[in-house]
């Protein structure tokens, strides 16, 4: 019997257009236009996902959402949000208060049923899961002062693709220590944003470093050749107003980035858990346990340490990396107490397995 999974959106057409998608793909789906209606079909039976707006006509939905993860029947349902919201501070809250995934709309129910496939896994026989193309891929933008950059990004939502706009790289940052990116597009005339220092910046991160970059430019591009960027990675190009030659360079990107992947195959699966230290590091780490995990996963990427292998002297050497991370969910005094337990947690590993 395949999963069930419930629709909370006060939108008649989000409601019929996922309802419609999913159940041609062969899931079974429950729809609900209010929260209190999403709570009582939640109470009835157990789902396997759920889709949640966050504006909802009789609440918030991230207060369901932060109800359903602290219940620990219910805090392994799969959650991806929807919202017109596609702010960073409001992604980074969906994220951390324990999404799954958070579509900004409008979106494509495509992109959707992707995601909702990589989540339950392979769906029935005869339902094959559509093909992702150069469209619906997830951009994070910097230079949201840029009013090029504004108009850029709302046609690109129109090509189908989740574009979040963010005002400096630090903002950038607080996305991307939680979710990934396919691609960041950075406005090097928009105020405030040093281009350069920003490009340079994410290829010194060893996490950011493959993610393919898009810089805007008023010069022409040739000027720029000795800069930061990768020629084989990344892209400059003049900020024209034809729209259409930016989203064709932008095209092309997405297109060898995606040829190289395939070409580098999945990356490698460790075929061991999570070691039981990252399991006390998430407990000591004061995350919402919804989304501490992933959280921690990347904020230890970001040191070159895989979760699945951590050990007492890779914890203890990621310290300060962690002190960054956490300090983009809690404030400073927390951090440096929470820091405390984790350093305590490391020492205490390395004396017991001498």
């Amino acid at each position: 019997m395949y999963p069930d999974i419930l629709i909370i959106d006060d939108s008649l057409t989000v409601r019929t257009d996922l309802q419609s998608a999913l159940t041609a793909a062969g899931y079974r789906v429950t729809a609900c236009s209010t929260m209190s209606s999403g709570q009582e079909e939640l109470q009835r039976q157990p789902f396997a996902l759920l889709i949640l707006d966050v504006i909802l006509p009789d609440g918030d939905g991230l207060d369901l959402l932060r109800v359903l993860k602290a219940d620990p029947d219910r805090a392994a349902t799969r959650v991806i949000v929807l919202s017109t919201e596609s702010e960073v501070k409001s992604r980074v809250r969906g994220l951390v208060t324990g999404a799954d995934e958070y579509v900004g709309k409008p979106y494509d129910p495509s992109y959707i049923l992707r995601c909702v496939r990589r989540f339950l896994g392979p769906g029935p026989a005869g339902y094959p899961t559509p093909d992702r193309g150069l469209s619906e891929r997830k951009i994070l933008a910097i230079g949201a002062r840029s009013t090029y950059l504004t108009v850029l990004a709302e046609r690109l939502r129109i090509d189908r693709h989740d574009v979040t706009l963010t005002h400096s790289l630090e903002e950038a940052a607080q996305l991307l220590s939680i979710t990934s990116v396919d691609c960041i597009v950075v406005d090097a005339a928009a105020p405030g944003i040093d281009a350069d220092e920003v490009c340079r910046r994410l290829k010194r991160t060893a996490t950011w470093a493959s993610i393919p970059v898009l810089l805007l430019v008023d010069t022409p591009p040739q000027i720029r050749a000795n800069g930061p960027l990768s020629p084989n990675l990344d892209v400059v190009t003049a900020r024209s107003t034809n729209l259409t030659s930016v989203r064709a360079r932008l095209r092309e990107l997405l297109r060898q980035h995606s040829a190289e992947s395939r070409q580098k195959g999945p990356p490698p699966s460790s075929k061991e858990g999570v070691s039981s230290l990252f399991n006390r590091l998430v407990a000591a780490s004061g995350l919402p346990a919804g989304s501490a995990r992933i959280t921690l996963e990347q904020i230890l990427l970001r040191a070159g340490i895989d979760a699945h292998t951590l050990t007492a002297e890779q914890l203890q050497a990621a310290l300060p990396t962690l002190e960054d991370g956490l300090l983009v969910f809690m404030p400073a005094d927390e951090v440096r107490s929470r820091l405390r337990a984790i350093a305590a947690l490391a020492r205490l590993a390395a004396s017991t397995r001498a």
